[in-house]
């Protein structure tokens, strides 16, 4: 369902942008020239900055180390959380195997 729900809402985007670049090339020029031109460059920027690994590696080495620690940190406190969970369910479900 979400997936279906968010296609939809790229669909009507899309058309939406491409209608917009249409009507904006029918007019002979462009709504906030200047800042689209910036805003071109900064993405381009970015996304050379991204796919290319411009970004220094100390930056890269610490932010994966980071997210290790993190997803460590995250598998560990769910294991605990099941562990905690499991004691009372198990006493729960043996009481009730008895009653029967």
């Amino acid at each position: 369902m979400l997936g279906g729900v968010l296609f939809l809402i790229g669909t009507i985007g899309l058309v939406l942008y491409v209608s917009f670049l249409v009507w904006e090339d029918s007019r002979g020029r462009r709504i906030f020239k200047t800042t689209r031109a910036n805003f071109d460059r900064v993405v381009s920027k970015a996304y050379q900055t991204l796919v290319f690994g411009e970004i220094p590696r100390t930056y890269r080495i610490n932010f994966f180390l980071t997210l290790r620690k993190l997803t460590h940190q995250g598998i560990h406190s769910l294991a605990a959380l099941l562990r905690a969970v499991e004691r009372p369910l198990a006493r729960t479900s043996r009481r009730m195997q008895h009653a029967h």
